[in-house]
């Protein structure tokens, strides 16, 4: 920017003084994602009686993924109930009989084979 000054006590032109405004350039830096490698859950078989519950843990690879939505799913409602939190599912036996429930994080999943068994009571 170039701005003109006038000196107060002589009678000539104003000399041409040129004066520059550093501006501040911000430099982004732009991260790629970082995209899941693989999800693991902490049991591949699990066995309930009826009206028993179990957690499972979906781990994904990567830990610092982008995206660490995972995505639950079970075959057979009617063998056992899935309540859902984030990376977490805890699995209840309904019925007896046998299902899978699936978790998917990005493109890959991982399986977990439920048993249910019928919840005997035996008299001493």
């Amino acid at each position: 920017m170039i701005r003109r000054y006038k000196e107060l006590n002589e009678g000539g032109p104003a000399p041409i003084v040129a004066m520059f405004e550093k501006k501040e350039e911000k430099s982004y830096l732009s991260l790629a994602p970082v995209n899941i490698m693989s999800v693991h859950l902490n049991k591949d078989k699990l066995k309930l009686k009826t009206g028993q519950t179990e957690k499972l843990q979906a781990s994904l690879l990567p830990h610092n993924a982008t995206d660490k939505t995972v995505t639950w799913h079970i075959i057979d409602p009617t063998i056992a109930d899935i309540t859902v939190q984030g990376d977490l599912a805890w699995i209840k036996g309904k019925r007896p009989g046998r299902t899978v429930v699936i978790a998917t994080a990005g493109a890959f999943r991982d399986l977990c084979v439920v048993t249910v068994h019928d919840y005997l009571i035996t008299n001493k």
